[in-house]
């Protein structure tokens, strides 16, 4: 989970801070990590997934709360349908 979210955190600031051909090869590795972090957090359990949840839907219901608003590590990813399929509740609906 932490893993994932350093990733997340990664590809942000790649976003932000190095345009061009590198940084499109940086994005790529650092979202294919994070999915598989994700991937391999999951496979230890369903209590990691509420945790990605917040960290990944920047509408996640506890984020209208002081505490968890900079949990926001993989919103990043929160438009991709690879990260939708781990992450969303149900059929494809986010995570709320």
């Amino acid at each position: 989970m932490y893993l994932a979210a350093a990733h997340g955190q990664a590809y942000r600031w790649a976003k932000e801070n190095k345009p061009g051909h590198d940084g499109d090869l940086e994005r790529a590795e650092h979202r294919a990590k994070a999915l598989e972090a994700i991937k391999n957090a999951l496979a230890l359990g369903d209590s990691w997934k509420p945790i990605l949840q917040v960290m990944w839907d920047p509408k996640h219901p506890v984020k209208e709360g002081e505490q968890a608003k900079e949990e926001n590590d993989l919103e990043v990813f929160y438009g991709d349908p690879d990260f939708a399929k781990l992450l969303a509740d149900g059929e494809g609906a986010p995570a709320n």
